[in-house]
């Protein structure tokens, strides 16, 4: 097993971006004159690749367009598709499990799902494929092969490892009973293992590239940022399928299960005090006209006291996961009781056999950050492939 560190490829990337750049002439203090602004540095056009999927309003793939079926649009300028095709071609792919404590329960489907996947849905001897986890640091599980078995046994070593100690020695109970549990958050390296993945192990392959990556979407420690990951994916021309899966989460405080049902503290869940009443005159509330000590009986913002059992909105780490998909050309999907990880890689699978390939060659090839636009001629068709590519 090897493990990434992530400075390394952040380090080579900074490397990089400072060869890039030459160190501008320093001029005469006197001279009077101000360095002139370095023009865009201009990159000679390479052809750009598309993996491109079409469905229909009803969400079923789309299969009988033609070349002509598609416009395409870069920073605005339609650009000429050179090469069409939709074949099969070989095809690479990453499986990616985030093993924050959070994720325990999930892994067993998780793996399972995807060792039937490797097993029926990549063609022997065509496509390849490597497996990595990630919590504290990213591990390499098994790196790039053709070997099913080989990936079966990488899948089979998805783990919580030592975060699953860390997460169970939290547990204690306090001196009435009740557990005290530390709230499980996935905070995993994300980023880099997307840009570490992307960067170190597939930038360098050929054919179709592609992440299938289960996470809760929150991100703690990475030394990459999320814009970073992503480009990181675009310039390795990866797809990113991401399924979002909810973190748990057990409350910091509860009260044990005899505790709950009797309602109190007290023997036989009554009140502790002589009568089962109150202590106050009249067996009241110590408030005037008997309510709380705030307008309405309640609390302020009319929800539970700090420490309460609501449950944490998760939009924010959802929608990390659907820019990730959305900008790389991939899908997103939330796993869920109607949709199963073994369903979620049927769906792939299912989308890999229905994918169009298409080259263009840029008219302007500046450096940086180019904006695509795909689209069909006819209506109410969706077009998935990714937003924009980098030139170098």
């Amino acid at each position: 097993m090897q493990k990434f560190r992530s400075s390394r490829g952040l380090s080579l990337t900074l490397l990089l971006l400072v060869a890039a750049f030459p160190v501008l002439a320093q001029l005469p203090p006197d001279s009077g004159q101000k360095p002139a602004t370095p023009p865009p540095v201009s990159a000679k056009a390479k052809e750009v690749n598309l993996i491109v999927t079409v469905r229909d309003k009803r969400g079923q793939p789309v299969t009988n367009l033609t070349k002509q079926d598609f416009v395409l649009e870069q920073d605005g300028r339609t650009q000429a598709i050179t090469q069409f095709a939709q074949d099969d071609p070989p095809l690479t792919i990453g499986i990616l499990a985030d093993t924050g404590p959070g994720e325990r329960k999930a892994l067993a489907a998780e793996r399972k799902a995807a060792t039937d996947f490797v097993n029926h849905s990549l063609r022997e001897g065509k496509d390849k494929g490597f497996v990595l986890h990630f919590d504290k640091e990213v591990e390499l599980l098994q790196d790039v092969t053709i070997s099913h078995e080989k990936l079966a046994r990488g899948i089979e070593q998805i783990s919580i490892g030592e975060m699953r100690a860390t997460a169970d020695s939290g547990r204690q109970r306090d001196e009435q009973g009740s557990r005290r549990q530390q709230r499980f958050s996935s905070g995993s390296t994300l980023y880099d293992a997307i840009f570490l993945s992307t960067e170190e192990v597939l930038k360098d392959q050929s054919g179709r590239k592609m992440l299938v990556l289960f996470s809760a979407g929150e991100d703690g420690g990475s030394k990459t940022s999320l814009e970073r990951a992503i480009e990181a994916a675009q310039r390795a021309n990866t797809l990113v399928y991401c399924v979002y899966v909810a973190a748990e989460r057990e409350e910091s405080e509860s009260g044990s299960g005899e505790e709950k049902r009797s309602g109190g503290n007290a023997p036989g869940g009554g009140s502790p005090f002589p009568g089962g009443g109150s202590p106050f005159p009249g067996g009241g509330s110590p408030f005037p006209g008997g309510q709380g000590p705030f307008p309405g009986g309640g609390y302020p913002g009319g929800g539970r006291v700090p420490g309460g059992t609501q449950q944490k909105d998760r939009t924010a780490e959802k929608k990390i996961l659907q820019r990730i998909s959305k900008e790389t050309g991939g899908q997103f999907f939330e796993a869920s009781k109607k949709l199963t990880p073994e369903q979620v890689y049927s769906q792939i699978a299912d989308e890999l056999r229905h994918q169009y390939s298409l080259s263009f060659t840029p008219d302007k090839a500046e450096s940086g950050y180019h904006k695509l636009r795909l689209s069909t001629r006819t209506g109410n068709l969706t077009v998935q492939t990714r937003e924009g590519f980098y030139a170098d």
